[in-house]
Formats: C-alpha cells, structure tokens, sequence
C-alpha cells in the first residue's frame, strides 16, 4: 500500500479529510509520470555527441577567446596611449592635444594590427 492510499483511508489518519477514489487515482498516475520524468531525465541521451556536450564546439571557443582578447588588447593600447598624452599635456600645459594625439596613434596603430591580424588567422 502506498504512502497516497494510507493517506485516504480515514482509519490511518483519524480526522483527516476523505479523498475520492477518482482523485486518488489522479495523483497516483500523476506521481507515477513524474517518477517516469525523472528516471528519463537521468538517463544520458544516447544521440548526443561529445561536440554536442557544450554550447560552443572547441573552434567557436578559440575564435570567441581570441576576438576578446582583441578588443582588450585594443582599449588598453588607447587606453594607455591616451593616459600617457594626458600627463604629457598635464606637463606640457598643451590640454588636449597631446592626448589627442596619443588616441589617434593608438587608434590607428590598432586598427592596422588588427586588420593584419585578422587577414592572417583562420
């Protein structure tokens, strides 16, 4: 006898309310699609494939690793660049045009490796 039937047999559990027998059997084949559900959800799908195990193949993950590395390399160098003009015109008293500069070297320094390196990989 399971835990649902002791639990509508009245004698079991004086004072407790009644359950019919109709609903008695829904939970049952209720609970009984539920246990279904999880065995099915342990078992491993025999039509995956070990490329199916991520969301991303090893080739995606490279590419997406080496783009971001490419745009930090790319802010840093401007963002380095530009810090250096900075103090440059701090020193100098040339406010802004040495940051100016530093920014523009930067950014077309890095559009150029980056153009070239992305020509170059595959």
């Amino acid at each position: 006898m399971n835990l649902l039937t002791k639990a509508a047999r009245s004698d079991i559990m004086p004072g407790s309310v009644s359950i019919s027998a109709e609903m008695l059997t829904t939970l049952q084949s209720s609970l009984k699609e539920m246990e279904d559900l999880d065995r099915k959800a342990d078992k491993p799908s025999e039509k995956r494939t070990p490329k199916q195990k991520g969301l991303f193949s090893d080739q995606d993950k490279r590419k997406l690793a080496r783009y971001s590395s490419l745009g930090v390399e790319f802010a840093g160098v401007i963002a380095l660049f530009s810090f250096f003009g900075y103090k440059g015109d701090q020193h100098f008293g040339t406010l802004p045009w040495l940051t100016l500069t530093g920014f523009f070297i930067a950014f077309l320094g890095m559009t150029y490796l980056l153009i070239k390196d992305l020509g170059n990989w595959n």
